[in-house]
């Protein structure tokens, strides 16, 4: 399409320019709605954006919003060959200790072995299931048990037998002893009673000996004691007559040195007196100096102590300290007076001197003397004459008991010849006694030998009955003891045999067997029949044997296998169809004594925490809610028994954060995007 150029030649206008503008100007609303178009288009992938992230955002926010994000638990065991765990979202977050003492088992039983193709006969297997209980709990103990009650009640019966026929045997021995013994008695009963009177007579006769030889003794002691007074009384008479005598020469003697001591006494009295005498006069000259003559007074003081000491001589006993110290006290008074009229007035002492040694003929030092010895030699005079008298005194007393030794010697003699006189006749008649007793010894000894030997004859006799009677009694305990052996091994072949009680709901199931179905047969019958119980056929070469196992664990998932026997009509023996039972209540017959140990179906038993926990089967899950624990092998060695080891499983559940972590974080993105 051609376009113009220019417009208005001539005009001067630019006429392109102005077109220019014009279209623009036209074309200026379009673009305004494109703008606007973008806009909207831009605002609507805003949108859409917002919307995909606010989903998201929703989509996250009801993930945290669901419990089960919050709640998930993860489960752990510390021995997972021995136990697994398990946990839903219900499980509370816990941790706890798992003892595996048992595992859940199922009852087992095995047939004989039998020839591979064999038949065993005719009849009805009925199976029904419940619990064994009683016995050991050990199936291989209790069938071992049952097995051996059943021998041991035959062979205690015939020991019974045997017991019995021994007792009359023992009867019939002790009958004949008890006869012999009887005549044995009748002949040492006599005899011992002659020994009796025997054995009284000497008595009689020792004692009447004794008592003979007792007053023997007794007169032997009394004349011993009388002849021992006698010696006595005759040594204390002339002990006595000695000290008379020596008494009496001391009486004489004190006698006279108490007269010489009176005299010497006597004599240095009047000694005494005429020295003291002089002492006296010789004062009264100084005196009468001291008075009289014109010097006189110069020696009065002299004078006065001369006076004082002549009267502390005379004063003085000689006996006490008190007088002796004033005799010495006036003597140094009188040296000091007369070395001081010495010293003063020598001429007057000269002229005191005169009156008293010249004139008078004065020594008061010697009449001192005379003093003491005239004091001393009457002390001795007093003491002499005291002597004097208590030897005369002692004489007399010594004289007095002289008197009294020779009454009792007198005494003692006449006592002695009596004591005497009786012992003689004690003598006379111990003598006689002596012969009495001799006499019965010889009768007793006779009456001894006779009993002897009758004795030792009922001492055989006795022997004899009581070896017959022990041996009967031997017998009766034999029989007894053989009787409670029979008791026993009767009560034994219950008390071995376990108990079956059918569990509840559970019913008979019979299987018919043919007389031509090999085990394979049989086995396919039974696991037919639905009884519970799995059956498959072993071979183990030549042999095959029958092999049952309860479908179910635990204590109530056994099972009893009874018999009805139609080709031997014999159901509790180890012949025809009876060899596939297992009645172990019944008998030991069948299964029960195929020689493999069976074994009863068992709970697991487990500790949680130490708390005993059972289950049928091998998985506990209603310990804890939401947990769920398989139990794979035991962890108890000994278990039951004081050697019991435990190696306890730790495990535990806990919280499951990490999806709830990762919730979160989704949340975050999602919201910060947005």
């Amino acid at each position: 399409m051609a376009t113009i150029s220019s417009l208005g030649i001539g005009s001067g206008l630019d006429s392109e320019s102005i077109v220019t503008k014009l279209v623009a100007l036209e074309k200026q609303p379009l673009k305004a709605l494109e703008a606007k178009a973008t806009f909207e288009q831009n605002k609507i992938s805003a949108f859409g954006q917002i919307q995909s992230q606010f989903s998201s955002l929703a989509d996250v926010a009801t993930r945290i919003a669901s419990v089960s994000a919050w709640s998930a638990r993860t489960a752990t065991s510390s021995n997972t060959a021995a136990a697994t765990i398990s946990s839903t979202s219900t499980a509370p977050a816990t941790s706890f200790t798992l003892d595996v003492d048992a595992l859940a088992t199922s009852q087992s039983s095995s047939s004989a072995a039998f020839a591979t193709g064999s038949t065993l006969g005719q009849g009805v297997l009925t199976f029904r299931l419940g619990k064994w209980s009683g016995g050991t709990g050990n199936a291989g103990t209790d069938n071992a048990a049952v097995n051996a009650a059943d021998l041991a009640l035959p062979a205690a019966q015939a020991a019974l037998s045997v017991a019995q026929a021994d007792l009359v045997v023992k009867n019939a021995a002790l009958a004949t002893a008890d006869a012999e013994l009887a005549a044995a008695t009748l002949v040492s009963d006599p005899a011992n009673l002659a020994l009796d009177a025997a054995n009284a007579d000497l008595v009689a006769a020792s004692n009447t000996n004794n008592a003979a030889l007792a007053t023997l003794g007794l007169a032997d002691a009394a004349l011993t004691s009388a002849t021992s007074v006698f010696n006595a009384a005759d040594a204390d008479f002339n002990a006595k007559d000695l000290a008379w005598s020596i008494a009496d020469a001391a009486a004489t003697a004190a006698n006279a040195n108490s007269v010489t001591k009176s005299s010497d006494a006597a004599t240095a009295l009047n000694a005494f007196t005429v020295s003291r005498d002089k002492d006296v006069d010789a004062a009264t000259r100084l005196a009468d100096f001291v008075n009289t003559d014109p010097d006189g007074p110069k020696a009065a003081a002299y004078s006065n102590a001369y006076t004082a000491w002549v009267s502390a001589i005379a004063a003085n006993d000689h006996a006490s300290p008190t007088l002796q110290a004033a005799e010495d006290s006036a003597f140094s008074n009188l040296k000091i007076a007369r070395g001081a009229l010495a010293l003063s007035y020598p001429a007057v002492k000269t002229a005191a001197d005169n009156l008293t040694i010249t004139l008078a003929g004065s020594d008061p030092e010697q009449t001192s003397l005379l003093k003491g010895a005239s004091v001393s030699a009457n002390a001795d005079a007093s003491i002499a004459t005291n002597a004097a008298s208590a030897a005369v005194a002692a004489a007399a007393a010594a004289l007095s008991a002289k008197s009294v030794a020779n009454l009792s010697l007198v005494s003692a003699t006449n006592a002695r010849d009596s004591a005497s006189g009786d012992r003689l006749t004690a003598a006379a008649d111990a003598a006689a006694a002596a012969a009495a007793k001799a006499a019965a010894e010889a009768a007793q000894s006779l009456a001894a030998s006779v009993a002897a030997a009758a004795n030792g004859v009922t001492a055989a006799k006795t022997a004899a009955q009581s070896l017959a009677a022990t041996n009967v009694a031997t017998a009766n305990q034999e029989v007894l003891n053989a009787t409670t052996a029979v008791s026993n091994a009767t009560n034994g072949t219950v008390a071995a045999r376990p108990t079956f009680t059918a569990a509840p709901g559970s019913a008979d199931v019979s299987v018919t067997i043919l007389a031509t179905d090999k085990l394979s047969a049989i086995a396919a019958k039974i696991n037919a029949a639905n009884a519970g119980v799995v059956a498959t056929v072993f071979k183990d070469g030549a042999n095959e044997r029958l092999q049952l196992v309860s479908k179910d664990t635990g204590a109530d998932a056994g099972f009893r296998i009874q018999v009805s026997d139609t080709g031997d009509s014999v159901d509790t023996d180890n012949a025809g169809l009876s060899r596939l039972a297992y009645d172990p209540q019944t008998s030991s017959f069948g299964m029960a004594s195929s020689g493999i140990p069976a074994r009863y179906g068992q709970d697991a038993k487990a500790r949680i925490n130490g708390l005993a926990v059972t289950s049928k089967t091998n998985t506990l899950a209603d310990n804890f809610p939401g947990v769920t624990i398989n139990l794979l092998s035991t962890t108890t060695q000994g278990y039951g028994t004081p050697a019991e080891v435990r190696t306890s499983v730790s495990m535990g559940v806990r919280e499951d954060v990490t999806g709830a972590v990762r919730n979160v974080q989704d949340f975050v993105t999602a919201y910060n995007t947005l």
